[in-house]
């Protein structure tokens, strides 16, 4: 580990801003420096500090010390005559446990404590050289603040400076960190950044108040796991983090685990080392990940109408003498399964010092509700659902970060609600847990209208959870998401869509500015009127596939003659928005014709005709879906039907061009349909347009 040497000691320059009151509990050390302060302080703690430590004389808000007066030299005196030996004799170990009770408050309050008297800082353990490897001087409740206008860390207006707030204090600090000349943000786990250095993209753990950093892997170890049909610039991906664990092993050997977005596998690595490793095995279908006390924390969906589980990724073990080896995930916990009448969607959010399950539930019309419950109750096998999360307020998103905001601090956020992005308006709104009420959030601003500039810290604490608007210094919904403004060369891509790629930045259409890097989310896709009979046939039909190269299906609902299908969102959207972007490689053809033959083998083993069985359900690349990892998904097969005699199939249904001859003539097809649909298939990638669109249908053939 290394202690920053190259700007002014931490411990000695942290700043208040100008407008945080002077009290103990909201000011890192202005509050200290303030002259009303030393005059009410108790005469014993007068006395062991007659004179202001350095420290607290940099951390004023004002430069300008104050001229000594003859009513300080009383007070003083008067101090010394007093019992001061109370105070500045206690014991080494009554000083050194009161410290601790303090530290667990918060960090800021242990390093005043600190400050007080040379006494009290020889007693206890200076956090400068431990910030990192010592679990317990984690800034844990500490967040980087997005300043807004594209103001990023580094920025010039900010003068070496970058802004934290507390997220249960509402306390802010200004702390100087020079590092942000030649490096960016990637992520924040306890408080503490994760950095990327810009010239070798090696990975950096700082601690903003102590300025302790260890250096990891560089990103570019970690290309080749990525997946190999990804579009554009592959760095978008990798940059692109979902979740990071910190663990330190009982030797203080500091390892993290990434979750990122192009990969499949977790990446994990200690301090010092040259390569980042990646499991052996490989993730799929996992959602709102968390990171929790050195673990990742993840929901699996399994099966459509199984109990989702709730899986938990042990930090990696790191051993001397053989390579460091990370264990599959254990399942602790399984969830409530959806049913036909409800859908479930899970998110983990860390509150205190338990984990909570928030289930949202999805009705036909579009509404959510929510309900909450303990990790810990699920793991004993029981169901208790809160009324109340001690006034706090839960920031739920399917594609961004899940926070827990203490709402007695900031005055905008109301206690024991979750805000989430209801995209059926769309605004952001806020569920009532005791009332199950759904309202606004304090503005009601939407989102095809820009929130005003300057706006509540509301938008600020909200943009935390989406780091892409977040380490650039903007605020979400307040204009589309821009690209670094500095050092692009090294930075770009930091963002999924962006220039340089060949695809569309964020912001271009009203879509992508609303629901920009919002993956695996459930919305219901098809309506249809079918009869009761129907609807069971279909439901267990889709209920019995499941296939990574086959659209996940994870419930239904049926009111009256309305079924609402829920399916998984492919953010990518078909192939046919892919190859009028791109021109396509014959590899990259080939690949996407190996994963659209992995499908359909998975289906004709099922016994499923999808391309001809029914109206409009024919294998074309407008039904061949691509997601965020590359990975092909065979979709818009709802409505095709189980059969077990091939040969007996006769109905002349779908699109023409793709059609077998056999299915022309109305002669009995079977599974050798599929095949040359998807070899039309093929040729409409080929020549980028449906294939012999210059002929007669009829001709065709």
């Amino acid at each position: 580990m290394e202690s920053c040497g190259g700007c002014l000691p931490y411990l000695l320059s942290m700043r208040t801003s100008r407008n945080t009151q002077p009290t103990p509990r909201s000011a890192f050390s202005g509050a200290m420096a303030s002259s009303s302060y030393r005059r009410n302080r108790p005469a014993a703690l007068a006395s062991c500090s007659s004179k202001r430590p350095a420290a607290l004389t940099a951390c004023s808000s004002r430069r300008t010390r104050r001229r000594r007066t003859p009513a300080d030299d009383t007070d003083v005196a008067a101090a010394n005559r007093g019992d001061s030996s109370s105070w500045a004799s206690l014991h080494e170990d009554l000083v050194d446990l009161i410290g601790w009770r303090v530290l667990a408050s918060d960090l800021r309050d242990y390093i005043r404590f600190r400050a007080v008297c040379p006494h009290w800082r020889s007693s206890t353990i200076c956090p400068r050289g431990r910030g990192i490897v010592d679990r317990r001087f984690h800034p844990r409740r500490w967040m980087l603040m997005s300043e807004g206008h594209g103001i990023y860390p580094g920025h010039g207006k900010l003068r070496g400076f970058v802004r934290f707030f507390n997220l249960s204090t509402g306390a802010f600090v200004r702390a100087p960190l020079p590092f942000f000349k030649d490096h960016c943000v990637l992520d924040s786990v306890e408080g503490l950044l994760v950095l990327q250095r810009d010239h070798d993209t090696a990975v950096r753990l700082l601690h903003p108040f102590t300025g302790d950093i260890l250096d990891f892997p560089p990103l570019e170890t970690l290309l080749k796991y990525l997946h190999p049909m990804l579009l554009g610039d592959k760095w978008s991906y990798i940059r692109s983090i979902r979740a990071t664990s910190i663990n330190v092993s009982a030797n203080g050997v500091v390892s993290l685990m990434m979750m990122q977005q192009g990969m499949t596998r977790v990446a994990f690595a200690a301090s010092g080392e040259q390569r980042w490793r990646v499991s052996i095995w490989d993730f799929n279908q996992y959602h709102s990940p968390l990171p929790f006390q050195g673990k990742l924390y993840v929901v699996h969906h399994s099966t459509t109408y199984g109990e989702p589980e709730i899986l938990q990724i042990d930090p990696p073990q790191m051993e001397e003498r053989t390579d460091p080896l990370l264990q599959p995930p254990s399942l602790i916990a399984k969830c409530p399964a959806s049913t036909l009448d409800t859908v479930y969607l899970y998110h983990l959010v860390e509150c205190g010092s338990e984990i909570l399950v928030v289930s949202q539930t999805f009705n036909s019309a579009g509404h959510a509700q929510f309900s909450v419950c303990r990790l810990a109750d699920l793991i004993l096998g029981r169901i208790v659902w809160v009324t109340s999360i001690c006034g706090n307020t839960l920031f739920i998103d399917a594609s961004g970060k899940n926070m827990c905001v203490a709402s007695k601090a900031f005055p905008t956020i109301v206690g024991d609600t979750i805000v989430f992005l209801n995209r059926r308006k769309p605004c952001l709104a806020q569920y009532h847990i005791s009332s199950g009420t759904l309202s606004p959030t304090s503005d009601g601003s939407t989102l095809g209208n820009l929130i005003p500039s300057p706006c509540s810290i509301f938008y600020h604490i909200v943009t935390c959870c989406f780091r892409e608007y977040w380490n650039k210094g903007h605020i979400i919904f307040q204009g589309r998401l821009k690209n670094w403004r500095v050092r692009g060369k090294w930075r770009a891509g930091d963002d999924v869509l962006h220039e340089g790629t060949g695809r569309p930045k964020a912001g271009n259409s009203k879509w992508k500015q609303q629901y920009h890097d919002i993956l695996n989310i459930w919305k219901s896709l098809i309506m249809k009127i079918m009869t009761n009979i129907d609807v069971m046939k279909e439901i267990l039909l889709l209920s019995q596939l499941e296939h990574k190269n086959i659209v996940q299906y994870f419930g239904a609902k049926k009111e009256e003659t309305v079924l609402s299908i829920f399916l998984e969102f492919v953010s990518e959207g078909s192939l046919v928005s892919v190859y009028e972007k791109y021109q396509l490689e014959e590899s990259t053809i080939s690949a996407y014709t190996r994963q659209i033959l992995v499908g359909l083998a998975y289906l004709h083993h099922h016994n499923v005709m999808h391309s001809l069985a029914c109206f409009l359900l024919d294998i074309k690349c407008a039904n061949i879906l691509l997601d965020l990892n590359g990975t092909v998904k065979v979709g818009d097969f709802g409505l095709a039907k189980q059969i077990k005699v091939w040969k007996q199939k006769r109905s002349c249904a779908g699109s023409v061009y793709w059609m077998a001859p056999e299915v022309i003539r109305g002669a009995p097809y079977g599974r050798s349909a599929d095949i040359w649909s998807l070899g039309c298939t093929v040729l409409e990638m080929l020549i980028q347009r449906p294939p012999y669109p210059d002929e007669n249908w009829v001709s065709v053939f």
